[in-house]
């Protein structure tokens, strides 16, 4: 199974290059697009940065939205590291980015908003040229992001058996057709 994963894109509307190369990105025919967010950088990047994914869309995929999707970056002065508490800035507004629209023309394209969420996708077996043949189950987990991590006073006992454990958010019981690995 072939798994593209594309993120942090932080696209603004000139960047042609960019966008040339995200839709040459089709060429390597994934069996699934995952997109971690921060696809905008500017306000009138949804056209671009749809026309960069439009040759991805035809592929199942999943997305969950970044806090660049929501709110466009804002420039900071790096001489404000030299303040007394660099913490404090100047209040400026976000501005707001067209998240709901990028959310809607994905799951338009028949791709899953897995945005804080657990789901489960029956993906095409890699090797295989129709979405309509073999297919395997994947149970894919997002978990909310958090700024920081909350402060650990004592580390936690590993449990017995830790180190051979395997992540429950991604699984698959079929055999690749091509590798023989599941």
């Amino acid at each position: 199974m072939r798994v593209l994963h594309v993120s942090d894109l932080h696209l603004v509307p000139s960047q042609r290059r960019k966008i040339a190369w995200v839709r040459s990105l089709a060429e390597l025919e994934p069996d699934l697009v995952v997109d971690t967010g921060d696809n905008l950088a500017h306000a009138d990047a949804l056209a671009p940065l749809l026309g960069a994914l439009e040759p991805l869309l035809a592929t199942p995929g999943v997305f969950v939205m970044g806090s660049n999707d929501y709110y466009a970056p804002v420039p900071k002065n790096p001489a404000r590291y030299l303040l007394p508490d660099a913490r404090v800035a100047a209040p400026t507004a976000p501005r707001e980015l067209p998240a709901a629209e990028l959310a809607a023309a994905l799951r338009a394209a028949g791709w899953r908003d897995l945005t804080n969420r657990r789901d489960t996708l029956d993906v095409a077996t890699c090797g295989s040229t129709s979405w309509a043949s073999t297919t395997r189950t994947w149970t894919v987990t997002s978990s909310p992001r958090r700024r920081r991590p909350p402060p650990v006073r004592h580390p936690p006992a590993r449990p017995s058996g830790w180190a051979s454990r395997t992540p429950p958010t991604v699984g698959c019981s079929t055999p690749c057709t091509r590798t023989g690995r599941t």
